[in-house]
C-alpha cells in the first residue's frame, strides 16, 4: 500500500492540475471563437437589370447584333464590378434591394 500524501504535496498538485486543465480550457475556448468569427465584412451589392437593359432595342433585322453588341458591355460592367469586390445579381431575381444598389440601366448599354 502507498504511504499517504502530505497535506502541502495534494494542494500543490492540485493547483498544478488545475492550472494545466485552465490553460487547455482557454486554448480550446480561444480557438474555437477565432474559428466562427467572420472572416471579413460582406462584399458591397451591384444590382444588374439585364431585361431593362435590353427592352429599348430596336425590333429590327439588327437586333441580333445589337443584342450581342449590347450584352458584351453588359458583361465587361459586370466584370468590372466584381474585379472592384461587388456581388452582382441579376434584378430579375431579385425581390427586393434598396434603390442605391440598382446600377442605372445607362451605365451598362
Amino acid at each position: 500500500m502507498a504511504a499517504p500524501l502530505e497535506a502541502g504535496r495534494v494542494w500543490r498538485a492540485a493547483a498544478i492540475a488545475g492550472a494545466v486543465a485552465g490553460a487547455i480550457a482557454a486554448t480550446g475556448a480561444h480557438y474555437a471563437l477565432k474559428r466562427f468569427e467572420p472572416a471579413s465584412a460582406p462584399p458591397p451589392i451591384a444590382v444588374v437589370d439585364f431585361g431593362q437593359v435590353v427592352a429599348d432595342l430596336p425590333k429590327d433585322d439588327s437586333a441580333p447584333q445589337t443584342v450581342n453588341h449590347r450584352m458584351a458591355r453588359v458583361r465587361e460592367a459586370v466584370k468590372k464590378l466584381t474585379d472592384a469586390g461587388y456581388l452582382v445579381l441579376d434584378g430579375q431575381a431579385v425581390l427586393g434591394a434598396p434603390e442605391a444598389n440598382y446600377v442605372p440601366a445607362e451605365l451598362v448599354r
